[in-house]
Parts: C-alpha cells; structure tokens; sequence
C-alpha cells in the first residue's frame, strides 16, 4: 500500500506516519521534522505528483540517461520499497558514473539519510571525479 499513499490525497495519521517512516527510514525517528512534515503536506501535492509521473509529463528520465553525456551518479537503497531496483538496472546508460548503479546495502528509499556518511564519500568521489 506504499506506492497507494504516495499519490493518494488524503491519507490517515497513521498511513502518513507509515509513508514518511518507508521514504524517510531511521530517520523519521531521529529528524521529527520529517514525519511532521509528512502529516502537514497538501495531499494534492502527492496526487498531483502522482497523477502526473504516470500521465509520463515531464523530461522522459530513461531516454535523457539513455542519451546524455552528462556524467550520471545512480544511487539507490537496496531496501528501497518505492523504486525497482530492476528497473534502474535496465537502463541503457550513456554516462554512467563508474559504469554501475551504486546500490547501498541496508538503506531503504534515502540513502542519504540512512547512511549519510557514506552517501557523503561517495557523492565526494563522483564529484572528484567530475571535476577533473
């Protein structure tokens, strides 16, 4: 049902809790402000965001990754309950940073947050390497 509260309008205190618990990790227990900023948001933001990545408005993402030599970092959780792993695996990338998707063991949908240390070095070597 996590994929359901992310477009879906209105959505109980608890299927808010659990939404911003899945997208945010641990850290929806270490950072308050991400769950109460989970309860606050307009639910048309989420239908409207929603509505629209499946209506395929906007930049088509696999063709620019397909087509672009702008040096591309691809950085996932391997417990991500919102993004296939699958399918960002199946990308024929043009400039894929290291030449593979970097997929963080025992992170879910944010890295970022579950592991920002390592998220951190990593974003230094691609930018390092980039810059070069």
């Amino acid at each position: 049902p996590l994929m359901e509260f992310a477009g879906r309008e209105n959505l109980a205190p608890d299927e808010a809790e659990a939404y911003a618990r899945a997208a945010c990790g641990p850290a929806a227990d270490s950072i308050p402000a991400l769950l109460d900023a989970a309860r606050r948001t307009d639910g048309r933001a989420r239908r409207c965001m929603m509505n629209q990545a499946l209506a395929g408005v906007g930049a088509d993402g696999r063709r620019v990754a397909e087509t672009s030599g702008t040096p591309l970092a691809v950085v996932t959780g391997a417990d991500d309950p919102f993004v296939e792993r699958s399918a960002l695996l199946s990308v024929g990338y043009a400039s894929l940073w290291r030449g593979k998707v970097h997929v963080m063991a025992g992170c879910g949908h944010a890295p970022f947050l579950d592991m920002p240390a390592e998220f951190n070095e990593l974003l230094d070597f691609f930018l390092a390497d980039i810059s070069s």
